[in-house]
């Protein structure tokens, strides 16, 4: 039946698919059984300019919201791997040097997140140990959100992504602080060149 539906009818949005509706059917789990709907059904939206936002439904709907939340764990704090870590490190510092071969300059910007998964962060990857070594072994300039009045009390409803809101307040905190640290950002948006 969904094959015939699918031939004639158009999803504009591949989240909202016949099979992926009927997979969304909110269905009660057995007392004591973890729910197979381990993935998350849509966390965005993308509009012209590839402009893109958490989608609405995450921020209104309780039930999505906490679904969400659920994917996001376990948030049990466990200590990331320390060769993992240096992995990232060694990849990422490569990277960095490939950019700047090319002309190019790396901001590394950690955005908020929040509840339990923000919890889970700083015990399992804390700062001391991950953020501050990558900007001193890329000799690169980082905006962590935590550093900046502007960039806090911002909501992020599933504790991953902010609300379209908050994303808006965020990226204009984090322009202006890259433009006090790169000013010719500022002089090429209005179209001079130093």
């Amino acid at each position: 039946m969904g094959l015939f539906l699918s031939r004639h009818l158009a999803f504009l949005d591949s989240a909202y698919t016949l099979t992926k509706l009927v997979e969304r059917v909110p269905m009660p789990d057995r007392e004591g059984v973890r729910s197979p709907y381990v993935d998350v059904w849509k966390v965005w939206e993308s509009y012209d300019d590839r402009q893109t936002f958490l989608w609405r439904r995450i921020e209104t709907d309780e039930r999505l919201r906490e679904h969400a939340r659920f994917v996001w764990g376990p948030f049990d704090g466990k200590p990331m791997d320390e060769a993992g870590i240096t992995r990232a490190w060694d990849q990422t510092v490569a990277a960095v040097a490939k950019i700047r071969a090319r002309g190019g300059e790396v901001a590394f910007i950690r955005p908020p997140s929040g509840g339990l998964y923000y919890e889970h962060e700083r015990h399992a990857a804390p700062r001391a140990k991950t953020w501050d070594p990558l900007l001193a072994k890329t000799q690169s300039f980082g905006i962590h959100f935590e550093d900046y009045p502007q960039m806090q009390g911002l909501e992020v409803p599933e504790w991953s992504h902010l609300s379209r809101a908050s994303a808006k307040r965020f990226t204009r905190a984090y322009v202006e602080v890259l433009v006090k640290q790169y000013p010719w950002l500022d002089a090429r948006s209005s179209g001079e060149r130093s």
